[in-house]
């Protein structure tokens, strides 16, 4: 159960901050009007639009992929180097997927939004993990001084 929420949280965090990291992008490198004479921000409303279009995608394609890659992980049994080395291709080569080079749609369109769910959920692993060890070490404690 807590595997699946760790995948959900990651989706959460990951549509918001995908939205924004790429209304930025956009307004840095593509338009070049974030200092314009307007609002400075005034792109960062189009980032939750796009926040609400990554959810469908993360649930869609980002859950199974996830699931996918993670069986395939734990099936073959790699180091945690290469676990995400195969996570970051399998991330990558779904998002290839959804690109077609004859469309005006930029490839990184589709992979900010990509990147930014895999890093989200490496960083909300991460974070399990190192509560999980902590609580781990406490009882490990509490029972040496219960044995002695």
């Amino acid at each position: 159960m807590k595997y699946f929420l760790m995948i959900v949280l990651a989706i959460l965090i990951s549509g918001p901050a995908a939205g924004v990291l790429l209304a930025l992008c956009d307004s840095l490198f593509i338009h070049s009007q974030f200092w314009g004479e307007e609002y400075p921000f005034y792109r960062l409303d189009v980032g939750l639009i796009y926040a609400m279009f990554f959810y469908l995608f993360y649930f869609i394609l980002g859950l199974p992929t996830t699931l996918l890659t993670d069986f395939v992980v734990k099936r073959f049994s790699l180091s945690h180097i290469m676990e995400m080395v195969a996570s970051f291709i399998m991330y990558t080569f779904v998002g290839l997927l959804m690109w077609k080079s004859e469309e005006e749609l930029s490839i990184w369109f589709i992979l900010i939004p990509v990147y930014t769910y895999f890093v989200m959920l490496i960083v909300v692993r991460n974070k399990y993990d190192s509560k999980k060890a902590k609580v781990d070490d406490d009882r490990r404690k509490v029972m040496t001084q219960k044995a002695h």
